[in-house]
């Protein structure tokens, strides 16, 4: 971080630090090496902000965190799961479904009527996907505010327990991640923050 190039003419100076996320992925919340991390952070804003207020003595700031982070306890291999209930029936992927991973949150969409009888009766009755996570009913998505009945979202739609990490998913391959985030609210370790 460094005030430079800067012109007097501004009301507003927005400042994206990934660290915070990055660290939290790769470490977990709960690291040493976290906290290590963010005390270098401290530093580097508190040289950051008297720097900025050297040039622009009036400054007021605002340091936000737009979620929190919680341990990753256990990793869920979603597609291996699905794929085998769906050869059990000969169903194909991009023929008779298609799906979508996040790391907290899977859905499916269903191409012919057949299809979405056998797959979702067993999709919703597979003890897997009920030990770790949860599919959205129409109560769960009222009391969460998530759209419900609407096929763009998904035909079905399961979310991962607090603490449960589907991997590999859509964007994370590479290595299962430590932290994570995006889990139903309503837990402090979700909350973000703002001072």
């Amino acid at each position: 971080l460094a005030v430079e190039n800067s012109t007097d003419n501004f009301g507003l100076y927005f400042i994206y630090i990934a660290a915070p996320d990055f660290f939290g992925h790769k470490l977990g919340p709960n690291s040493y090496k976290l906290s290590n991390e963010l005390k270098q952070l401290d530093q580097q804003l508190e040289v950051f902000k008297t720097d900025f207020l050297l040039k622009w003595p009036n400054t007021s700031f605002i340091f936000h965190g737009d979620h929190g982070m919680r341990e990753v306890n256990k990793h869920f291999n979603i597609i291996e799961s699905v794929t085998q209930i769906a050869q059990k029936y000969n169903l194909r992927f991009n023929k008779d479904f298609i799906y979508f991973v996040d790391s907290t949150m899977f859905r499916i969409w269903f191409l012919n009527d057949s299809c979405l009888k056998v797959l979702s009766d067993d999709l919703v009755n597979s003890d897997l996907l009920n030990c770790y996570g949860q599919f959205v009913t129409k109560e769960f998505a009222n009391k969460f505010n998530i759209p419900f009945g609407d096929r763009k979202y998904g035909d079905l739609l399961w979310v991962a327990n607090k603490g449960v990490l589907l991997f590999p998913d859509f964007f994370n391959n590479d290595f299962p991640k430590k932290g994570m985030h995006g889990y139903t609210p309503g837990d402090k370790s979700e909350h973000g923050m703002c001072i």
